[in-house]
């Protein structure tokens, strides 16, 4: 198997997601947590070179992830639960 430049870019894209993601948020997870998300990076790789549409579906969940996330925020910059029930996306689409 071949590993082309665009699985290349995939490959690092999982896991600069995945190093943000620990340094962010590391406090917050024991010990198996930080497991699952470094064996994640190489697993998602794999599956992501071996069935290439399997790219756009996890660029679209993490698009979607991120736009879920975006919309909890007022323009404040505070994150409020309550926005759930008022934004259309978060209330019908995304929930």
């Amino acid at each position: 198997m071949r590993i082309t430049l665009g699985d290349g870019l995939f490959a690092l894209a999982l896991a600069l997601g995945a190093a943000f993601a620990f340094t962010r948020f590391a406090s917050f997870m024991d010990f198996y947590d930080k497991v699952i998300l470094l064996c994640a990076v190489p697993v998602f790789a794999w599956l992501g070179w071996r069935w290439k549409p399997l790219r756009m579906y996890f660029t679209a969940a993490a698009a979607l992830s991120l736009l879920g996330i975006w919309l909890y925020f007022n323009p404040a910059g505070i994150a409020e639960l309550a926005r759930g029930q008022q934004k259309f996306f978060l209330k019908y689409f995304l929930s």
